[in-house]
């Protein structure tokens, strides 16, 4: 490759004084130009050999992350630069090799060092700096003081300079322990052994540091000198218990007596040592041989569970595939597994040409169920992909999953969406399958009724038989189902029929369909307004809707997307609409992008992404839908076409007149009114289209009517002004109640985004200005505030909206408390009346008259009388709770022009009776003047 070529011909020009040599040195078997751009690093006049040492590792590194790369290209200059004055070429070299940059620091062996010397223990005479052992101990340094804290714990030899092993160089035993710690564990684990007499003897070392090296807690040395170790060597037992694997996290502090979190650990492996040391030695091995396989199948051990596999592996393999099979087992799961094997060949008969793979399958298995799984696989699949499929497989899942798809996937993708799976829902019945379900719930439904009718049941509270549910139907499958029916879709047909593009094919249905099922298809990736099928929409390219619907559930992500709108020109962009909708469960975060893109004409940044992400749609604006009335109609507020309409709606744009139509379906006082509006969000989205939102239900909105204007001069032709007012003042103390008013159910809750109003009347005639508005403003105080952010300074709030009604007037207005005849006979009965009003009072089987005191005894006698005689009749016609009434008695002649405002009430008859008794009365009241004409 062209590695050594690239890294010299850089090295030349930024180190032009270097000879041929020194260039070959630092860049012979370079896999980049990574030597020659970490000496670039170094400041000018630095040695040569310096830089050739620490920086031509760089080109033997096959580092892929490009962060980590630059790392390592700028740590060796970084730290050489931070080394303090006074220390040696070689100790700088030691120190810096394999430095690694730190964005917030100075590379961490540096900053070992420099807290290193700080302490005295590391300081030789004359009080200069041991740069040396320092330098031993921080190279490689994975944090800053760990390397310290382990080497102050050992303060009886942190400065023997006893060479350990003549190929590590100058590494002493703290060096050796210490370097790379993150603690002081691996000290505190050598101190258990070399402070215990007999195991310090037993042990050299370089036992005692291989031992403890990695520990992260007293395991090791609990392990080491278990009394179930003490017949194997040491240097077993060291293979045995200093296993990188056996190293737990301490829990119990600095407590020297406790092995933390790794004691479980220590005391399983010995266990498993002290049973299978006897079993491997009855298989008539060398003791070499023994001692490695009883270091294979326990070192990593947490009990005997690898014994319990050996005991009931079958005795036709090898001891080393036993071995093999059953380490790390944590039952007897592993052999179990391997004897449920039935199409594997792993008998000596046929030469044992699957052992490999039938191992492969059952480690670790915990019962037979891998074995299971790979007889239910596919046989179309290879025996590789079949076991790698079911390995560690606690059930059939990933075989079931895989002979869903096996006829139209691929079976790289099968692997991906199958393997690992443990559960995995119905698939979606077929037709003929439907058909049957639907009918076997009819029939539990009549058996149900059946058994309601024969037990005389009520409200279903004593039935046996379970409602059937129509859930059963509702099948939406795993990954192979989504995937398959995303194939039949037809939208992968391009890259199916291209072999270079089958890869990218398998990516996306494995993006699309390894976390969903097939609602990820049907209600997100086959949407049209995402496809661009019909209508507006994102239409978001193939890679796009993948990533959209992974993980979709219901159509609420590609609504969302929908209502973001399609990319290019003013509309959101692709990468902004997956941002906004991939994770989503409401359409607000879509709609709030595409009003500040489109209406507001803002740019969409991130904080503005951020904040629509988290927007809730809230209630905001009011729009009138539909108005009727019974025995007529008028719908959309904004359908009025009528030239002469037109030129009598109000200048207030807030109005919006509706006029009554004069024919015989006008609208008239006392006719029931219906009213439909719609709510729509404070992105001027339908609260009824707002997908997922959760108060679509829960919006009340209030209906409220102004006086109407015409009714303003026609209160009482009877009284002036002022006395028109007073007596209007005084029903149900308002004026709005005499002259007209809105009176129904008023007020109503939201269904799905609208409100209903079907139950209020106009009490009289006129011109109304009917209102409706949210009930409670508090709700949208958050939106207020967000004006500012999502909206231009000139939006309003509006949380109301207005209509402007006529109300005609009709023939039978006059009747009933509020017309002509309630508002003359209330003038007689208010206080102000000369006229004197009796009340009267009746209460069943118990009647108080007011006027018994103007009446005589005799009368009173008669009544109680006819009270005994006619008690039946009179419960006949009094109410049960009672009945409150004000009489008034008016004499003539203003009787006659009361009676005359009610024409329709009394009949020609009763009205020549009155007459007649006006005249007689008129008679009567003339000769009484004449006689006292005659006696004046």
């Amino acid at each position: 490759h062209s590695g050594p070529a690239q890294c010299a011909i850089l090295a030349r020009k930024t180190s032009p004084s270097w000879n041929i040599d020194e260039i070959a040195d630092l860049c012979i078997g370079a896999e980049s130009n990574a030597p020659a751009t970490c000496v670039s690093k170094f400041k000018k006049g630095t040695s040569s050999d310096i830089t050739i040492n620490l920086c031509q590792p760089l080109g033997q590194d096959t580092i892929s992350d490009s962060l980590d790369v630059a790392a390592a290209i700028k740590g060796p200059s970084e730290c050489y630069n931070a080394i303090p004055k006074g220390w040696s070429s070689v100790d700088a070299i030691w120190l810096c090799k394999n430095a690694k940059s730190e964005k917030m620091s100075k590379p961490l062996s540096v900053e070992c060092a420099i807290e290193a010397m700080k302490h005295n223990q590391f300081k030789s005479g004359g009080g200069s700096s041991s740069s040396s052992l320092v330098a031993s101990i921080c190279q490689d340094s994975k944090v800053k003081t760990g390397s310290i804290q382990c080497a102050l714990a050992l303060p009886d030899i942190i400065k023997k300079t006893k060479i350990l092993n003549p190929q590590e160089g100058s590494k002493t035993i703290v060096s050796s322990l210490c370097q790379g710690a993150l603690n002081e564990w691996p000290a505190k684990c050598y101190n258990k052994i070399n402070n215990h007499h007999k195991n310090a003897k037993l042990f050299s070392d370089h036992d005692k540091v291989n031992l403890c090296r990695h520990a992260t807690s007293l395991s090791p040395a609990t392990c080491a000198m278990s009394p179930a170790l003490s017949k194997l060597d040491p240097k077993v037992r060291v293979a045995l218990c200093g296993s990188k694997g056996n190293h737990h996290d301490a829990s119990n502090g600095d407590s020297d007596n406790s092995g933390g979190g790794g004691n479980e650990m220590s005391v399983g492996v010995a266990k498993c040592a002290e049973v299978a040391y006897p079993m491997l030695s009855r298989n008539g091995g060398s003791s070499d041989t023994n001692n490695d396989l009883l270091v294979k199948l326990c070192q990593s051990a947490s009990g005997i569970g690898p014994t319990q596999c050996m005991a009931k592996s079958p005795l036709t393999i090898d001891i080393e595939s036993r071995v093999e099979l059953c380490q790390r087992a944590q039952d007897a799961g592993p052999a179990q597994c391997f004897k449920a094997i039935r199409t594997l060949k792993i008998t000596h008969g046929t030469g044992l040409r699957d052992l490999k793979e039938a191992i492969q399958l059952c480690q670790q298995a915990q019962s037979s169920s891998p074995a299971e799984c790979y007889e239910s696989s596919p046989i179309e699949l290879t025996i590789n992909q079949r076991v790698l499929l079911c390995s560690k497989a606690i059930n059939r899942i990933p075989a079931e999953c895989a002979m869903r798809g096996y006829q139209i996937l691929p079976s790289q993708t099968i692997m991906k969406l199958c393997k690992g799976l443990i559960e995995l829902p119905p698939s979606p019945p077929t037709m003929a399958e439907k058909l049957q379900l639907q009918q076997s719930i009819k029939t539990s439904q009549n058996a149900l009724r059946f058994q309601e009718q024969n037990n005389n049941m009520k409200n279903n509270k004593k039935k046996k038989l379970s409602e059937p549910s129509t859930k059963m139907l509702e099948y939406y499958g795993g990954p192979t189902d989504c995937a398959v029916a995303a194939v039949k879709s037809g939208l992968f047909s391009h890259l199916n029929n291209n072999k270079n593009k089958e890869n990218e094919m398998n990516s996306y249905l494995v993006t699309l369909c390894a976390k969903s099922d097939i609602r990820a298809i049907n209600q997100c990736f086959l949407k049209e307004e995402l496809i661009g099928g019909g209508g507006s929409g994102a239409r978001l390219p193939l890679s796009a809707r993948v990533e959209l619907c992974s993980q979709a559930t219901s159509e609420v992500n590609a609504r969302c997307a929908s209502a973001a709108g399609g990319q290019g020109g003013k509309g959101v962009a692709v990468h902004d609409i997956l941002s906004l909708c991939k994770e989503t469960r409401t359409i607000t975060p879509g709609a709030c992008a595409n009003h500040v893109v489109r209406n507001e004409m803002k740019e969409l940044t991130k904080p503005i992404i951020e904040k629509c992400k988290k927007a809730i749609s809230k209630p905001y604006h009011l729009n009138i839908e539909k108005m009727w009335w019974d025995g007529g109609e008028i719908e959309g507020k904004n359908r009025n076409n009528d030239k002469n309409n037109n030129k009598n709606k109000d200048n207030n744009n807030k109005h919006d007149e509706i006029l009554a139509d004069t024919r015989g379906n006008g609208l008239f006082s006392g006719r029931t009114v219906h009213i439909l509006l719609s709510i729509l969000d404070q992105f001027y989205w339908p609260k009824s289209d707002c997908y997922g939102c959760l108060d679509l239900n829960k919006t009340i909105v209030v209906a409220s009517a102004s006086i109407p204007k015409r009714l303003n001069q026609e209160i009482n032709p009877y009284q002036d002004e002022e006395e028109s007012k007073d007596s209007i003042e005084g029903i149900e103390g308002s004026r709005s109640s005499m002259i007209g008013d809105l009176v129904g159910l008023k007020t109503n809750t939201s269904q799905n985004g609208h409100v209903e109003f079907h139950q209020i009347r106009f009490t009289a005639s006129g011109e109304y200005d009917l209102k409706f508005q949210f009930n409670r403003y508090q709700d949208h105080d958050d939106v207020v505030e967000e004006e500012s952010y999502f909206f231009n300074k000139q939006e309003s709030h509006q949380a109301s909206q207005l209509i402007r009604v006529k109300v005609e007037s009709h023939e039978d207005d006059g009747l009933g408390p509020l017309g002509q005849c309630g508002r003359k006979l209330y003038s007689f009965l208010s206080p102000s009346s000369p006229l004197s009003s009796h009340s009267f009072s009746y209460l069943k089987n118990d009647v108080n008259n007011e006027q018994d005191k103007e009446i005589g005894d005799v009368q009173k006698e008669e009544e109680e009388e006819d009270d005994d005689d006619d008690e039946d009749e009179a419960d006949e016609y009094l109410p049960t709770l009672g009945l409150h009434e004000e009489l008034v008695l008016i004499s003539s002649p203003l009787s006659l022009e009361v009676l005359q405002l009610f024409p329709p009430l009394f009949s020609n008859e009763f009205k020549q009776q009155q007459r007649e008794i006006n005249q007689n009365e008129d008679i009567s009241i003339k000769n009484n003047n004449n006689n006292n004409n005659n006696n004046n």
